[in-house]
């Protein structure tokens, strides 16, 4: 619910999709989280949304090449994406497309999950339309291409 103030508890591990196994997690801490509508504060700090400069000069980038320059972010695990899953209305309006984009592919990176074969690494996250409609149980694997469609949550510092 917007504006309402709870704990997430980014130390424990998230949910891991049948067949999947987590290969990295950042463990961050039980932290307080609050939606004001078009921001959300993880531990009063701003999540936002990041591409790589690649990205957004509009050329596609591996997400395997990414994962060094994601990791100069504070990146955001998927506990909060299994927080933002049961509680879809304090996803900020904000992440959402306009109109006539395309939905936005929005991956937790602080947590790495292998799965798919040993080779086949993957974040977790949600596509948002723009009608502001989340679509949940999305993964993206990093050796596949990755472009403007594509972001990955951060705090702001």
């Amino acid at each position: 619910m917007p504006g309402c103030l709870t704990d997430i508890d980014c130390d424990r591990d998230p949910h891991i999709p049948p067949g999947y196994r987590i290969v990295s997690h950042k463990r961050i801490g039980k932290l307080p989280i609050e939606s004001r509508g078009d921001v959300i504060l993880l531990d009063g700090k701003r999540m936002d949304l990041y591409q790589s400069l690649r990205q957004v000069e509009a050329l596609p980038v591996r997400g395997n090449s990414l994962i060094s320059e994601f990791s100069r972010q504070q990146l955001v695990n998927a506990c909060v994406l299994d927080h933002l899953s049961f509680s879809p209305d304090d996803i900020p309006s904000s992440w959402g497309p306009k109109l006539q984009e395309e939905p936005r592919q929005i991956f937790f990176a602080g947590t790495i999950f292998n799965g798919l074969g040993e080779s086949t690494t993957c974040v977790r996250g949600f596509w948002l339309k723009p009608d502001g409609i989340a679509r949940f149980n999305k993964q993206r694997t990093l050796n596949t291409t990755w472009d403007k469609r594509h972001w990955i949550v951060v705090l702001k510092q």
